[in-house]
Order: C-alpha cells, then structure tokens, then sequence
C-alpha cells in the first residue's frame, strides 16, 4: 500500500521500571518493583507468586504462560537475544467473528522494542490525523467491521487497510540513524515525581516492516499493531547510553544524596510526545530531552563510574544534529494553516524536502504561495489565497513569518495570528507588539487549554548558533542580550507561575533571580541583582514588586495582586459589618440533625453538641468564618444544620471549600493530570484567562 511519507522525527518508547536494567528477565525483587504496576497491563496481569519463585530468571528460560506482563511492555528493550513473541488478537477470546484471527508471530530481535503508537490507533484521534496529513483514511471500513462484528462502541482502528495506512504513516518520520529513540518510564524508585522519567537515549537502527495477522477465513483482515524497531544503545556506550539510575540507587550515603536529584525528567511542555507508549517527538521536543539527559549526566558522573565524558560528546553531536535538522522555521506548517491553507502541514513538508538542512524554506514558500499554477510543491494552493498571500501587508507576513520560528501547534498558530481568535481568546495585541516583544507569546498565551511553554519562545529567539548565525531574526523582533528586559520579565513570569502552582503568591527577588540562573537554558539567563535594578521598569503590567516585612523586594504576578486586594477588601468590609440578623435555638438545631443524646453518654457527647452549637451560632450571623476541624469531628453536620435554618436556606450560602484531587487512568495510551492538562501530562491550566477580582463569588454586604 502506497502511504505519506513524513519528514524524519524522533520516536519516544515508553518502557516499565526494571530492576535488572530491562535485559530480558523477571526481576531480582518482583514484589519490590510497585514502579512497573503504573501500566495497567502489568497491574492487571502481574502474578507476584509466580515472579518471586522465578525471580531473576531469563525470559528464555520460561515457558510462554510463565512470561510477566512486562514482557509485552518492552521491559526487555536492552536484552542482547533474540526472541520469538506470539500475539493473539485481544477480540479473539469473546468475538466470533475475530476467532477468524490465528495466534501470530513475530521476531524481537536483541537490543530493539516492539512499538505501538496508540493514539494513532484510536478512532477519534485517527480521523484527525487523516485530516491533518490528508491520509485515504476511510471510516466507511470500520463502519463495515462494526456492522459485521456487531461492535459497539468500538474505540480503536479495526480494519487492516485503515491500521495498516496508520502504522506505516506513523512509522515512516523514523529515518534509520536520524531518528533518534528516547526511552521513559511512567515511575521509578527514584523519585515520587509524577513526571515521566527519562531512561536513556539512542538512534534507531531500523523498523521493522508491518505483520498481518493469520487469517482463518475470509473477511477483513487485521494487523499487529508492534512495530519492531532496533535501537543503538549498548552497554558500552559507544552510540547511546542509559542513565545509571540502579547504580544510583543501590549507592550508601546515609541519606546526604538523593538519587532524585540525578533524574531526568521529561520536559513538561512535552508531555504528550511521551504518552501512549509511542509517540512522535519533533526536534525541538528532543533538544529539551537531549539537554535533560545532559543535565543528569553532568550530576550522576561524580557519584558513578563511567565514561561519561563519551556520554556527553554524544550528546553535544546529537544535539548539533537535530538544530541543524530543526532549522529556523519548525512552525511552519502550522503557520502556514492559521493563515488558511488547508494543507499547510503537507506545503511545509513538501518545503522541507526540496530544500538543505538548516535553509530558510520562505523564499520557496512564498513562490508557491504567489503562483497557484506551481505545481512542484505538490499541494494545491487555491486562486483565492493566493491573492490574499499576495494583497497582506508586510507586517502581517512578517508575523506568520515570527511565528513559524516557534515550535507551535496548529491551534497556538492560529489564535496568535488570526485577530479574531486573538481577540476571542482575550489576547489584547496587535500584530506590531507581537513583533516587537516575541515574549509576550508566552505572556499573553499562558492561560489557554493548550499555553505556548516560554521555553518554546525561548528557543525560537535564542536558536543554536548554527541557525542564528545564518537565519537571525529580523532587527525588529531580535533580541541578542540574554539578559534582555524582554526575556527576563518572561523568565520571571514563568518562574513565579511555577511558584503559584506549588502555592506561592509570593516570591523574594533573590528567589527569582537564583532561581532563574539554576535553569538550565541556553543560552543562561546570567540575571543578578543589579539586572533588575536596570530590568525593574520592564516587569509591569505583568509583576508587581513587592515589599515584604523585612523591607527585602519580592515579586507577584498582577493576576494574585489583583486577587489578594479584592479579597482583602471584601474581608475587610465583612469584618467590620455589623452581624447578620440570624436567630435560632441553636441547641436545639444540632439536636434536629444528630438525634437525641444517648442516654449512656458520659459527658463528652453533651459538651461535644455544646461546641457544635456556639460553633453555629458564629456560622449563621457572621458575615464571614472559616470552619476547620480533623476527619469525622462533625463539619459537615453542622453545615447541614447550617442550611436548614430558615434565613440562610432562603437566602442562599456561599462556600469556598479547599480540595485537591488527582487521578489517574492507563487505557493503551497514558493519562495522567499534571500541572497542565493533557494526555500523558502536559501542563493542567491555571485558568483560561486572567484572573480579574469578580472571579470571586463574594456577594456584597
């Protein structure tokens, strides 16, 4: 079958937490190993009997019911053999019309994992996919399998021509010593961080071709899902490595070192590039990897032996190559849509294939975009966008242009170039701010569902050398001082955020600044003190500088200044209000919800209802309390008995009640909530505009 061929991108490979290094075994502690049962595949399958009497014991030496879960979770990605894996389609068990499906083989070779891209696989997600890359997707086949199979509510792509169109699609950005792999775990014993941990980082080798399952009969057909892919990573580390994180952990310090501090995590702004067990990473997503990885070697390589000096060559080489293969423009399809081509994605790609590594693709671009009747783009450009590409002014160009530097997404493209989404999404700017100030993407975008990271900016503005050298950016959105206003007030916004999530209004300015020169950028942020003596006319509307009790200067965002003063005014004008005109026998309310007091009562209930009752009494006439107690003292109770009297039940009660909650759900894919939202954890938004002081439900008094 003929398919896309995508522009090479780098493939994440998410992998279970194993005590024996993933080399093709049942653990040493089966039961000491709660990390892995983060997939629900292993949770669910895991036999924690069976593990413990074959601890330690190799995949080989097993037969095939003795195999853990794990062993389909890529828990053996770093086993130098070669092993056969027989799947059975998962419908086969229940659906007569899948029994037609026979138990299939493949071959895993050594030091390679058996990969499956699960969004791409689901059918919500697939239709988008097929939009977006203009794939001969057909849902009229799964209409088919439906209707034959009598599934209902079918989640996942079910016929072959469909999966198979996916897989090879999806598959087809992995290039063979381009293309790099990042392993990851859901959790390790390093640390309770709910982050995704990095485990290591190679090139991958090859990938494998597609596997139909055996066929008894006629009908549509399926294939398997895994794609065996060979990765580079040895234990020698010639081309690639792992991260040492057992030896870490089995080091004796007595609790002055914290294997933690040696994780590398994934960086939150790509969450959903490590999420459903494989996923696309772009090349800006892999620089961030690429300099987490680096971040961890830099501290593991004193506490380990190792030739961590190769480890880091490694990465300098690879993190050459992907800014170079990056170039200036890696936004441009979605530039190229917001403006309103509908193939904007295929007229980058199509750009990105007739031109060098690290070229501008404008000039060509622009051709194409002028001339309908071009053809060797391979992507229709209508007569009527034409003519608008052609009748916008240059300042309108040259924003579509600024935003092609970014790694956006389509939506992010099109709500900061398309003045009515801007407008909608209470982004109050004009193209020629957006020019001036490239940062106030970050600024002004950071409370919508899917926020432009800063990082994101960041490495729009300040590219490697390779490309700011040959491709620097137009001298009216340049910035080529670190520590330019522009990018400090950035930094800090983004550091106070950071700070507001973890509960902080409030942050001192030596917190700010150290805090901003611990981050590991590039380039680093060199601010000091006597930086934002000369930055500190730059950092309002968006900060506010402070006084704190000790005189000392500290930083707030305008949106939590704004908050605390009308909060402090509404407390204010409660509190010196006079009492709320509310009467009642209050005992005898909380007698009306608690029944009568047992008769064998040895006091303390008697007392308990006494407190629960002058407690009430400050709930119904004051105009503002707070209500505290430990489980099971009887806090709801008396909220009930609160709303049951006549005043407040007429009149209504406002409640502010302190919860958090997190959850978490694996269903192929990985879920998770974070500090922004999305698949697999990408950042949980704040809220999704500013904060302003009616967003607080205070009545008036």
């Amino acid at each position: 079958m003929a398919y896309p061929e995508l522009p090479f991108r780098h493939l994440s490979i998410r992998v279970p937490w194993h005590d024996r290094r993933w080399e093709g075994s049942i653990c040493d502690d089966p039961i000491g190993n709660g990390a892995c049962l983060r997939q629900s595949r292993i949770a669910e399958g895991r036999d924690d009997a069976t593990e413990v009497r074959l601890a330690g014991r190799s995949w080989a030496d097993l037969a095939d019911h003795e195999l853990p879960p794990c062993t389909a979770e890529r828990a053996g990605f770093m086993s130098p053999r070669s092993r056969s894996v027989t799947k059975r389609h998962p419908y086969a068990s229940w659906n007569d019309v899948y029994r037609r499906f026979e138990p299939t083989t493949y071959e895993v070779p050594g030091f390679s994992a058996d990969c499956v891209p699960f969004r791409w696989m689901l059918r919500a997600s697939a239709a988008e996919i097929a939009e977006e890359y203009q794939l001969p997707y057909e849902n009229k086949l799964e209409d088919a399998v439906d209707l034959e199979a009598s599934l209902r509510d079918p989640r996942w792509v079910q016929h072959a021509q469909n999966q198979q169109l996916l897989l090879d699609t999806f598959f087809s950005a992995d290039k063979p010593d381009k293309s790099l792999a990042f392993f990851y775990a859901k959790e390790s014993p390093l640390s309770a961080d709910s982050r995704r941990i990095l485990v290591g980082a190679g090139r991958v080798r090859s990938v494998a071709t597609v596997v139909p399952y055996v066929q008894n009969g006629a009908g549509f057909g399926s294939v398997l899902w895994e794609r065996v892919v060979r990765h580079s990573i040895r234990p020698t580390m010639e081309d690639g490595f792992l991260l040492p994180y057992h030896d870490l952990l089995a080091l004796d310090t007595d609790g002055a070192f914290d294997p933690a501090d040696c994780a590398a995590f994934v960086p939150e702004e790509f969450g959903s590039q490590f999420s459903y067990a494989s996923e696309h990473i772009s090349h800006d997503g892999a620089l961030a990897a690429l300099f987490a990885l680096d971040g961890a070697v830099v501290r593991s390589a004193p506490l380990v032996a190792g030739d961590w000096a190769s480890a880091r060559q490694w990465l300098s080489d690879r993190i050459a190559e992907v800014w170079s293969a990056r170039g200036p423009c890696p936004g441009l399809g979605a530039a190229l849509t917001a403006f309103g081509i509908p193939q904007g994605v295929l007229l980058a790609f199509s750009a990105q294939s007739k031109i060098a590594e690290n070229e501008d693709p404008w000039p060509l671009v622009d051709r194409w975009l002028r001339d309908p009747s071009d053809h060797t783009s391979g992507v229709s450009v209508s007569a009527t966008m034409a003519k608008v590409w052609a009748a916008i002014s240059d300042e309108r160009r040259a924003l579509l242009q600024l935003l092609s530097r970014f790694d956006l997404t389509i939506a992010q493209a099109t709500r900061l170039y398309q003045e009515t989404e801007r407008a909608k999404a209470g982004i109050d700017l004009l193209d020629s701010q957006l020019l001036a100030n490239p940062y106030l993407i970050y600024e002004r975008d950071r409370y919508a569902l899917e926020a432009v990271a800063v990082s994101t900016v960041d490495r729009g503005v300040f590219p490697d050398e390779v490309v700011r050298r040959t491709h620097p950016l137009p001298q009216l959105s340049a910035v080529d001082d670190p520590v330019d206003p522009r990018r400090v007030r950035a930094l800090i916004v983004d550091e106070l955020e950071r700070a507001a999530d973890a509960g902080n209004s409030l942050q001192s300015q030596s917190q700010v600044v150290q805090s901003i020169r611990d981050q590991p950028i590039q380039p680093a942020c060199p601010v000091s003190l006597d930086v934002m003596a000369v930055c500190a006319d730059a950092l309002p509307p968006e900060v506010e500088t402070m006084a704190m009790s000790d005189g000392l200067p500290a930083y707030q965002l305008q949106r939590l200044s704004n908050a605390r003063r009308a909060i402090a005014r509404q407390v204010d004008r409660r509190r010196s209000a006079k009492p709320l005109a509310v009467t009642a026998d209050w005992r005898r309310v909380v007698d009306d919800q608690l029944g009568p007091v047992p008769a064998e009562d040895d006091g303390d209930e008697e007392m308990a209802r006494s407190e629960k009752a002058a407690a009430l009494k400050v709930l119904a006439t004051s105009r503002i309390s707070v209500l505290i107690g430990s489980a099971g003292t009887g806090k709801t109770t008396l909220l009930r008995a609160l709303s049951a009297l006549p005043e407040v039940a007429s009149r209504g009660a406002t409640a502010a009640r302190s919860n958090r909650q997190s959850t978490s759900q694996d269903a192929g894919g990985d879920w998770s909530n974070s500090r922004r939202q999305g698949p697999d954890a990408g950042p949980t938004p704040r809220c999704d505009r500013p904060l302003r002081p009616d967003d607080w439900p205070l009545p008036k008094v």
